[in-house]
């Protein structure tokens, strides 16, 4: 996984974001979005992204 700094706040965000408004919730059964949410992180994801919008 390749990681990008945030600005000057010395943090390293993975340059991939999992994105799980859509997929999470009622849409999936809980048990799954667990194993998603874990094979993002063991793919080294750090950048989750839970809006409900973008604008």
């Amino acid at each position: 996984m390749e990681f990008r700094r945030l600005g000057r706040s010395g943090l390293s965000v993975s340059e991939i974001s999992y994105g799980n408004w859509l997929t999470h919730g009622s849409q999936v059964e809980e048990e799954q979005a667990h194993a998603c949410i874990k094979a993002a992180l063991d793919a080294g994801i750090t950048t989750f992204d839970t809006a409900e919008v973008s604008s």
